[in-house]
């Protein structure tokens, strides 16, 4: 493997809480309506995954874990108890490496200041807030159940509660969006200071709301052109505010990456707790089942609620190797390749021809260009390698 490679990580954790307060508009996530009777039963049971999760590292060495994310869903759509239970279950069974990043997903309409101090006080050291928006037409076209204001406000209480790495999620290319007010929106997420920003392209995804709009025909997305124009503009006043891309729909102030999606991009292993989280270990996947209910009552039978176990392939590593690791600035290492018995350096030149791809300190990484068409970029290739 490559020369720079870092020894084997502890996986990471993921915890899937699936409430909401209601389905936003362009939403295929796996959520459901809040319920607090459910909610608690939910949470313990989650505590019981956790335990059980946790024997298991333990029998092997060490219960250890690189870093935590809690997302959902709405995390914070849990209660004060509820929240606490989880904490609770985290830190009595994982042991987060010193240093490691702990993030919880807000949502505004949720940005209770009690509810943040808890986190704060409970080891996690990162959110992620979902703005979206900061254009009160277009929350309202999203779905969003929160205002501008409400974004503001929770940001500042997370500050007062006494988080130092806050993200804010935004979407671009929304029907009826224009690149001014995609630059406001942008604009105003910089005013409010965050060490991350990730912004997401609207995609329409089959069975949600805004497909259906869109099939219907009383709603238009923007064109490809312009979505571009509006991915161009907001690089320019991120790079100029002293932001960097690291992937291809995140940016951070130096050294403030998300180490946990990193490890994703990576092909780092993680353990998911909660109904349709899903796993990956010594090369083996399992999702648990995506029901709730389902989910609690295996749990309340002694049961570990996989659904779905399977081996990866080499061919689907390799595949996973090279689609994974072109979304970074990183990008793949030429020798790692060689691990999945791929020949980069051959199949990657007629990209590297067309200013798509580059090769760089041993690396193989996409270009400005490249990132524009990475979908593009990333199939061709992958065809290309045979895989």
């Amino acid at each position: 493997m490559g020369k720079d490679k870092k020894e084997i990580k502890p996986p990471s954790l993921y915890i899937h809480i699936p409430f909401c307060l209601k389905k936003c508009a362009y939403c295929d996530f796996h959520s459901v309506p809040f319920d607090g009777q459910l909610a608690s039963r939910y949470i313990r049971a989650l505590s019981a995954e956790a335990q059980r999760r946790a024997g298991e590292m333990i029998a092997l060495g060490t219960a250890e874990i690189e870093t935590v994310y809690i997302g959902g869903g709405t995390p914070n759509s849990l209660g004060i108890k509820e929240l606490e239970i989880l904490m609770g279950a985290v830190r009595r069974n994982f042991s987060l490496r010193p240093g490691g990043e702990f993030t919880v997903e807000v949502n505004p309409v949720f940005g209770n200041p009690d509810k943040l101090k808890l986190l704060f006080d409970a080891g996690v050291n990162r959110l992620s807030i979902g703005a979206q928006s900061f254009s009160a037409r277009e929350l309202a076209f999203l779905g969003r159940p929160h205002g501008v204001a409400e974004i503001e406000r929770t940001f500042c209480d997370a500050r007062q509660a006494g988080f130092q790495n806050i993200s804010l999620d935004l979407i671009y290319a929304i029907p009826g969006q224009g690149i001014e007010s995609w630059q406001h929106n942008v604009g105003k997420a910089l005013s409010l200071q965050p060490e991350h920003l990730s912004l997401y392209e609207l995609t329409p995804e089959e069975g949600t709301p805004l497909y259906s709009l869109l099939e219907r025909g009383h709603a238009v997305m923007p064109g490809e052109e312009d979505a571009l124009a509006m991915q161009q503009r907001a690089e320019e006043m991120l790079l100029k505010a002293g932001y960097a891309r690291y992937e291809v729909s995140s940016y951070s102030l130096p050294a403030m990456e998300s180490a946990h999606n990193l490890n994703y991009w990576a092909r780092g292993e993680y353990i998911g707790l909660g109904a349709a989280a899903h796993s990956f270990k010594n090369e083996t996947r399992w999702s648990n089942v995506t029901d709730p209910q389902a989910y609690a009552r295996a749990l309340d039978e002694g049961r570990l609620p996989v659904e779905r176990s399977e081996p990866v392939s080499p061919d689907e590593a390799a595949r996973e190797f090279v689609l994974l690791g072109l979304r970074t600035t990183r990008g793949l290492h030429m020798e790692d390749a060689e691990g999945y018995k791929l020949d980069l350096g051959k199949h990657a030149q007629p990209f590297v021809g067309g200013g798509l791809l580059e090769i760089s300190g041993g690396r193989l990484r996409p270009t400005g260009k490249g990132f524009a068409l990475l979908n593009r970029v990333t199939a061709e290739l992958i065809e290309a390698l045979g895989l």
